[in-house]
């Protein structure tokens, strides 16, 4: 007697509660497809296209990638995690070599690496091989690892350095602020099996809907739904930031390289009120401050936790404790490793930035103003468009220019390019 003769009914049963399965699960993915997949945006805890953690930076290019990214835009990375654009210029002996270190902004989130603003100091500086190391959500302590491993790597004739808004981001619910020990953990934490299993779990929508019925049922623990904002912290705080910046500093002075601050800002479309609040807060009109401020900390906006911070400071100055108390929970996002919400103003680290630079002798960019006086070219809350990129581009270039005493950049058009 054959084994299904003898086992017919665990067959079918065993089938049966396959097809169940597979049918809720294909019933689930149905309706999740109609929701924007919130992990694309999840950079480093979900989706790892084209990064890799890394025990001493966070999180890295992942070497050999190719392929899109969570903005959907192809990047190709080489063997050594260099933007494939970028592979003869490192090897280049012939011209010198400038490494911009930076964030999204310089890594070019939203646009294609061609049209980032190091490509366009390639372009109009003829003489020099500009190398782009900006790495989606670094903050200035992961500018300040990198420059220890790739000053004397690449042997660099100048450095243009910019960190800003992933400092300000808030450490949230199991997390804790930059540093060697976090990112380490982070690590072995990634490495871990039950992490990874955990990982390819998270790819099966049924797996989420029976997490989530579990919570409800108190089966499986709930994480904070809200938060003090005066318990927030920064991934990187301002005396941690200036200590970061002025780390940099020291680091390129000892080699006698060059150093450039690129100072960038949020998109003044959208830190407007904000900005007219905390302006009429330090004013001492408290009134126009919470008029300016209430809107913004009403609203569920990705500066909504920075209003509720300063229309809490302008209640609790005209006295009103009850109104201030009222303001002072924030709500607890899509967990990431970039951190949450902005909890400081962008003016206020940028500022930390130029007194740095003031202290250690180190030449400034002011990309931030250029590019607040056509805010159009932003394209979300800090990232810009190929426009804004020209500009930032061509500032930093004539800068470059005198540093590093060579001619004036060619006065060229940097064309945008469309394929």
């Amino acid at each position: 007697m054959g084994f299904l003769s003898r086992h017919k009914s665990l067959v079918f049963a065993i089938v049966a509660n396959l097809t169940v399965l597979l049918s809720l699960e294909a019933i689930v993915r149905l309706a999740e497809s109609v929701r924007a997949d919130q992990a694309k945006t999840r950079i480093v805890n979900d989706s790892l296209a084209g990064l890799v953690f890394s025990p001493e930076l966070g999180w890295e290019r992942t070497p050999g990638f190719k392929g899109p990214v969570f903005d959907g835009i192809l990047r190709e990375f080489d063997a050594q995690g260099y933007f494939s654009i970028d592979s003869k210029r490192v090897g280049d002996r012939a011209k010198k070599k400038v490494l911009f270190f930076g964030d999204s902004s310089t890594y070019g989130i939203g646009i294609k690496p061609s049209d980032t603003f190091v490509e366009v100091v390639n372009e109009l500086m003829p003489d020099v091989d500009a190398i782009n190391l900006g790495v989606p959500g670094y903050t200035s302590f992961q500018g300040m690892k990198a420059l220890e491993k790739y000053l004397p790597l690449l042997k660099p004739a100048a450095v243009v350095v910019s960190f800003n808004h992933n400092d300000r981001r808030a450490v949230y619910y199991g997390d804790e602020p930059d540093s060697t020990k976090h990112f380490q953990k982070v690590y072995r934490k990634s490495m871990n099996p039950m992490h990874r299993a955990n990982h390819i779990l998270g790819a099966i929508h049924l797996s989420g809907v029976l997490a989530g019925v579990m919570r409800r049922a108190h089966l499986l623990p709930r994480p904070p739904q809200q938060f003090r904002i005066d318990r927030l912290r920064p991934r990187v705080d301002e005396a941690s930031y200036r200590k970061n910046l002025s780390e940099m500093a020291d680091q390129c002075e000892r080699q006698g390289i060059p150093l450039i601050f690129l100072v960038l800002r949020d998109n003044p479309l959208r830190t407007g009120y904000i900005d007219k609040g905390v302006e009429s807060l330090e004013a001492g009109n408290y009134k126009a401050a919470i008029e300016y401020l209430t809107p913004v900390a009403g609203s569920d906006l990705w500066y909504s936790d920075l209003a509720r911070i300063n229309l809490r400071r302008a209640y609790e100055a005209q006295g009103d404790r009850a109104s201030a108390e009222q303001n002072i929970y924030s709500l607890y996002p899509n967990p990431s490793l970039h951190g949450g919400p902005p909890q400081r103003l962008d003016s206020a680290y940028n500022e930390i930035m130029r007194q740095v630079a003031r202290e250690k002798n180190v030449q400034v960019v002011e990309g931030a103003a250029s590019l607040a006086a056509d805010p159009y070219v932003y394209v979300d809350n800090v990232h810009f468009s190929p426009i804004g990129h020209r500009i930032v581009g061509k500032l930093v270039a004539s800068r470059l220019a005198t540093v590093l005493e060579q001619p004036a950049p060619r006065d060229v058009e940097v064309a945008i390019r469309l394929k």
